[in-house]
């Protein structure tokens, strides 16, 4: 059977709810990190404290702690290594699920969901061991063009 076919046979409510099952799967497996960097350039995360500030009233807010100033680690060209609790990254990982809907407008939505995928990536790669030795998660939001070089030019 065609993948189509398969698709079609499936309704609207289905996938709707798998989509949503997976969703609570990322968050549940976000929630278990105990420290996650970020390393995104200052403006992004300016833009998340912000969108954060914004409806800090909400419920869904309160789980959202960003770090103090001084835990965020500056690396230079407008780089910076965000420490992130894994409560704070499921926060932000729910928002940025919320920013692809159609209350927000077409950057918060473009934002919202490069930042989600490059979280469920690095979600992907995540087992719960907890042994100290493991190397930290570290997500990185910082896509470049690819240099183009003279002889290519040529």
């Amino acid at each position: 059977m065609g993948m189509w076919r398969k698709l079609r046979r499936r309704s609207t409510r289905e996938i709707i709810w798998e989509i949503e099952a997976e969703h609570r799967t990322h968050l549940r497996k976000a929630a278990g990190i105990g420290r996650v960097d970020l390393r995104c350039h200052k403006d992004t995360w300016a833009h998340f404290v912000a969108e954060f500030e914004k409806t800090k009233h909400n419920h869904d807010s309160a789980a959202f702690r960003p770090p103090a100033e001084a835990d965020i680690k500056d690396e230079g060209d407008g780089m910076l290594l965000v420490p992130l609790s894994g409560n704070t990254l499921a926060a932000l990982l729910d928002r940025c699920r919320k920013m692809c809907s159609a209350h927000y407008s077409d950057l918060d939505t473009a934002i919202g969901g490069r930042v989600q995928t490059a979280i469920t990536t690095a979600l992907a790669k995540v087992e719960p061991k907890g042994d100290a030795d493991d190397p930290a998660v570290i997500i990185v939001l910082d896509d470049r063009p690819k240099a183009v070089t003279d002889a290519a030019q040529a």
